[in-house]
């Protein structure tokens, strides 16, 4: 919705500017005939544009903050960011061949957290008024310590069988709590929440 009304604001300030230069002497026609007023309207719009899709593309996934740790969940299993692209969620740490989830993942911290959350990831309906509310719920909840994840499963193997035939994303957010060292997160589609201690 703010993105329409930007998209709304823009496109008014560019049809103001493109009248003003309708109503003025100067600027002429081009070699195309057109009204280099119009031109120049264009080409601000153009950068107006321009910008908008460098403010979005700002988001950007710092997956160093957690490459090459491991996790353990409540539930005993175990998950691994072998390096900055990598990662696998094995249901048994002892066992790596059978029965885990890999692939590649990114993972966004504070701020870029909360816009991958709420532009990038909006088809789930998370608001910054509704992270807002639950930053003030809970002081151990800030901005700060935000994190959303997506994974990017390329392989899902269960009793010796590969279950994947196409590469399935999964997204995830919560808060990165105790100096780093517990990760509580949400599934995103499922709901279900995970607690994983750092190792």
């Amino acid at each position: 919705m703010k993105r329409l009304a930007v998209v709304l604001c823009v496109l008014m300030m560019c049809l103001s500017l493109a009248a003003c230069g309708k109503d003025s002497d100067e600027g002429g026609t081009d070699a195309s005939g057109h009204n280099s007023a119009e031109g120049e309207g264009n080409d601000s719009e153009e950068e107006v544009k321009e910008e908008k899709n460098t403010e979005d593309k700002d988001t950007k996934a710092d997956n160093s903050v957690i490459s090459g740790t491991s996790w353990t969940a409540r539930d005993g299993s175990w998950m691994t960011f072998t390096d900055e692209e990598n990662y696998a969620w094995y249901q048994d740490r002892t066992v790596t061949d059978d029965n885990y989830y890999a692939g590649t993942y990114e993972f966004y911290m504070g701020d870029d957290a909360l816009k991958y959350l709420t532009v990038d990831l909006k088809d789930y309906g998370v608001t910054e008024a509704e992270m807002q509310r639950v930053f003030d719920s809970n002081e151990e909840y800030s901005l700060d310590n935000l994190v959303c994840m997506t994974a990017r499963n390329r392989s899902f193997m269960l009793d010796g069988a590969e279950q994947l035939n196409e590469e399935k994303e999964v997204s995830y957010y919560g808060f990165m709590l105790q100096d780093g060292g517990y990760l509580d997160i949400a599934n995103m589609t499922t709901g279900t929440y995970y607690g994983f201690t750092k190792e």
